[in-house]
């Protein structure tokens, strides 16, 4: 529906280093620029990063593996897209601009023979305010807590 033309561009880095046997490093960053004559119609975040450091061993003589760490991602200030949920949609607006935001999640994940047992921490840095928007009125996720478990019925 844009009037003219739209140029994305969104060159990006990827950074994995072993820190050890066991530590892992894992980053991504992604630069967003949107130019033409129908920018105004495409909102992004200018820099969005990613960012894991994880611990993965297996004890027991290899009988269990544990994955332990945390991620973050971080995201700049942009105007995102209104939400209306009558029609379902999201819409330009103006006017409300979205904070930027660092998201912490940590996580633990062990699996013993066919049992997977998962626990997660997510945004575990909300501050008090409660947190970040994604569009104008809805907010991002709060702070949870996941538990899960998987058991694989099969050798």
């Amino acid at each position: 529906q844009a009037s003219g033309d739209v140029v994305l561009l969104t060159p990006g880095l990827q950074f994995n280093y072993q820190i050890s046997d066991r530590w892992k490093w894992s980053n991504t960053v992604r630069y967003n620029s949107v130019a033409g004559g129908s920018a105004s119609t495409f909102r992004l975040p200018e820099v969005m990063a990613l960012s894991q450091i994880a611990y993965r061993d297996e004890l027991f003589q290899g009988q269990m593996i544990i994955q332990a760490g945390i991620d973050l991602f971080y995201q700049t200030a942009y105007e995102p897209l209104a939400y209306t949920p009558v029609t379902q949609q999201f819409y330009l607006q103006n006017g409300f601009e979205s904070d930027a935001f660092l998201k912490g999640d940590v996580f633990l994940n062990l699996k013993v023979q066919s049992i997977i047992i998962t626990a997660k921490m997510g945004h575990f840095n909300q501050p008090n305010n409660g947190g970040y928007f994604i569009t104008p009125n809805y907010t991002g996720y709060e702070r949870t807590l996941d538990l899960g478990v998987r058991w694989l019925f099969f050798d």
